[in-house]
């Protein structure tokens, strides 16, 4: 058996193949995958390719004997070089350079939520002084939707806002606010939790 090299665009593949005679004609039989590396190789690269090297070839240590298993480490290391203990260290400074950017950017991310809920306590806030000087300035006499809606947007709601709870008294009309309000809390929290796996998803992808 020995290592095969293959490139494929930007990354070089590297499996495992051994000679299969059929008659008059020797084939090349794949026998597994070791891995790839980009194009060139970073020095994190060719640590997480060595690691994982040794991994699967540990696997096949029952069809490799050692003479084998060094002739196919020596071929590997003159096309993909093993890391040195430099390269390790750059590694890990990478690693903890690319992971401090993504925590720094979730903290980003909750700190804007915190503050999104914030300005909307403001504003929800608002309304409700906006709604209890619309009583006072109405107690004498009906009010009509008319006179409810610049009053309220007087106070900071919008026409959003005003649609919207609309929108909320019809629906708690039809199912019930012991319903709806539950309802509408989980449905928050799931929209949360996947905006949120979303987010985590795309720096990820963004990543070096």
């Amino acid at each position: 058996m020995f290592a095969r090299f293959r490139q494929v665009r930007s990354r070089l593949n590297v499996s495992l193949v051994e000679g299969a005679r059929t008659r008059t004609k020797v084939r090349q039989r794949h026998v597994a995958g070791l891995g790839s590396v980009p194009v060139p190789p970073s020095p994190a690269d060719r640590v997480h390719f060595w690691i994982k090297l040794h991994q699967r070839l540990a696997t096949l240590s029952n069809r490799l004997d050692d003479e084998m298993q060094l002739a196919i480490l020596d071929a590997i290391n003159a096309r993909i070089p093993m890391p040195t203990a430099e390269d390790q260290e750059t590694a890990r400074n990478a690693g903890r350079a690319a992971n401090a950017g993504l925590f720094a950017a979730l903290r980003d991310k909750h700190r804007d939520l915190a503050e999104l809920h914030r300005r909307e306590a403001v504003r929800e806030a608002a309304a409700a002084e906006a709604v209890d000087r619309l009583e006072a300035a109405y107690a004498s006499r009906p009010m009509t939707r008319a006179d409810m809606r610049p009053f309220l947007m007087s106070g900071g709601m919008t026409a959003a806002d005003l649609r919207h709870s609309q929108d909320l008294a019809a629906l708690c009309e039809q199912l019930g606010e012991d319903n709806i309000i539950p309802m509408l809390a989980k449905e928050g929290t799931e929209a949360g939790r996947r905006a949120e796996r979303r987010t985590v998803r795309r720096l990820l992808r963004a990543r070096p």
